[in-house]
């Protein structure tokens, strides 16, 4: 004779072990999800804004090995183009020394 009000051990014993993985599985599925998530805005806000000083100091010495110019006019110091100063120091270097 069967009791309805008997409580069924394996079933509810099955239904306990397939939600515990049921579980187990969306909590890694979330958190899976909030670290793609995560990463994208990530990206989407830091990563890829540009830093407008970084490149207003980038653009200024570009400038200034670029071009001539006066470091110190009173002393008569200037900078010239970085193309220029490695020819001059191509040349000066390729001369013979004097000899002593």
């Amino acid at each position: 004779m069967v009791r309805y009000d008997d409580p069924n051990v394996q079933l509810s014993a099955l239904v306990g072990i397939l939600g515990c993985i049921l579980l187990f599985v969306i909590i890694v599925g979330l958190q899976a999800l909030f670290y793609k998530m995560h990463e994208d805005e990530l990206r989407l806000k830091v990563y890829n804004q540009p830093y407008e000083e970084l490149r207003r100091i980038d653009a200024e010495q570009l400038e200034q090995i670029n071009s001539y110019g006066w470091v110190d006019q009173q002393a008569g110091i200037a900078h010239i183009p970085i193309d220029r100063a490695m020819e001059l120091t191509v040349r000066e270097l390729s001369q013979p020394t004097p000899s002593e």
